[in-house]
């Protein structure tokens, strides 16, 4: 008789990781894992590049960086909170009348196109939400034990940790993932605070504060915005007023969701619902490998709440090698499966090999190829030959919401983000323009 080291059968499975046993039979397919050996030697633990694909040094991507310069980045002075916007387009005020007046614009769409009707139906249902809700730690009730309820704490090589773990984020929904170290360089990635939730105001309807409701009372206090900060703890644990990460060896996970070709292929439509829809499925993703984590002896640290990361899911991304920085640096490419993905992060401390930055030519091309800036109806793409090392400055202000020490062509994201207002969605005309991810999709007729 065969004998494996754990055996769980879809009951103990989905009773271990507290799932709807749907769950478990829409992702384990037609492979059956007896042990985490075996999860090992499966296709879903290989993550093959392609061959034009070529691996680069630690932490030196294809965009230059003097890591000197870079420094942690205060979250809730990002473009998505009320109080940063308002600096770069003239004021409070002027973030409200583009807001109200992008409400009458798609009231008024509505009203006059199906098409319309239909993008605003899709936006609803996006906004479902799985049972369970994104944490810092995840549910904190999971067991920290085996099937048999014995605690253990899995034992691997980084490769093998790499192997696993690729293939229980491919299991639970992702696409892929990729692995770099946190060391004191890395750090300054992480956020000082996250952006914090940047719905409208509460007044407006809302139950729960948001960074919003502190536009004219700045900052928000640390029991509504927490901030992020290192201590001498072993195990990471958030607080009533912090999120505390141990000061310890920790590795970073960059988590790609699967791409959709065509959701970038229509601009108006589809495009901007895909991100919608991969906040709604990275809930499940995320929730699931902090489960898996502490369920093999370790923690997966990850979004406080739908959108909330602990340090820009782009520099994950590109620095782990899923991807490649591009002309409009508000998002990152994949060469596979050639196409602008969605990217989400975690941290944990189950010792991962690095995956390392990759060069596919994207960059390169971006230098000589001009169609996102030409098509960008805002004008907040550069248009420069090269890269700078220097971020814009607008009309003589300081520009607080770009981090230094990276040579890209930087965009002017607060004229992207106040026409994207005014429009009441975001256009992703570059997204549709892109080479690397255009050819325009058939709408129904009926519409």
């Amino acid at each position: 008789m065969t004998k494996y080291h754990v055996t769980h059968t879809e009951k103990a499975f989905t009773t271990h990781f507290d799932l709807p046993s749907h769950v478990f039979q829409q992702s384990i397919a037609s492979d059956t894992f007896h042990d985490l050996d075996e999860v090992l030697a499966s296709q879903l633990a290989k993550n093959q590049r392609p061959w034009w694909v070529s691996p680069l040094e630690i932490n030196h991507p294809t965009c230059e960086i003097n890591w000197e310069n870079i420094h942690r980045f205060d979250g809730r002075e990002s473009l998505h909170t009320i109080h940063s916007l308002a600096k770069y387009i003239g004021g409070i005020q002027a973030v409200y009348d583009s807001i109200n007046s992008g409400h009458r614009a798609l009231l008024s769409e509505i009203r006059h196109s199906r098409l319309t009707l239909f993008r605003q139906a899709l936006i609803e249902g996006s906004r479902i939400k799985p049972y369970f809700a994104k944490t810092f730690l995840g549910r904190e009730h999971a067991e920290t034990s085996s099937a048999y309820r014995e605690p253990i704490t899995w034992q691997g090589t980084p490769e093998e940790n790499l192997g696993i773990l690729t293939a229980a984020a491919r299991y639970f929904g992702a696409y892929t993932i990729g692995t770099m170290e946190l060391n004191s360089l890395e750090r300054k990635l992480l956020f000082t605070y996250p952006r914090g939730n940047n719905n409208p105001p509460a007044k407006y309807g809302k139950t729960k504060a948001t960074t919003n409701d502190f536009t004219h009372d700045w900052p928000p206090p640390n029991d509504i915005i927490k901030p992020i900060v290192f201590e001498d703890v072993t195990r990471a644990y958030e607080s009533a007023n912090r999120y505390v990460i141990p000061k310890k060896k920790l590795w970073i996970v960059s988590i790609m969701m699967p791409p959709i070709r065509s959701t970038h292929e229509n601009s108006s439509i589809w495009g901007p619902r895909y991100y919608d829809n991969s906040y709604r499925t990275h809930t499940a993703v995320q929730t699931c490998l902090q489960d898996f984590l502490r369920a093999i002896g370790y923690q997966g640290m990850g979004y406080m709440d739908d959108t909330q990361g602990l340090l820009p899911a782009a520099a994950a991304a590109i620095l782990s090698g899923l991807a490649e920085v591009t002309r409009n640096n508000n998002y990152c490419f994949c060469p596979k499966p050639q196409n602008n993905s969605s990217y989400f992060s975690m941290i944990t401390d189950l010792p991962l090999a690095p995956t390392g930055p990759i060069d596919s030519g994207v960059f390169r091309y971006c230098h000589t190829c001009f169609k996102c800036a030409t098509v960008c109806p805002s004008g907040a793409i550069s248009n420069h030959s090269e890269a700078s090392w220097e971020p814009p400055t607008f009309e003589g202000m300081s520009n607080e919401y770009t981090v230094p020490g990276k040579k890209l062509f930087f965009n002017k994201t607060h004229l992207c983000k106040k026409h994207s207002l005014e429009q009441s969605s975001e256009c992703n005309l570059c997204l549709a323009t892109c080479p690397f991810c255009s050819s325009l999709l058939n709408i129904p007729r009926s519409f």
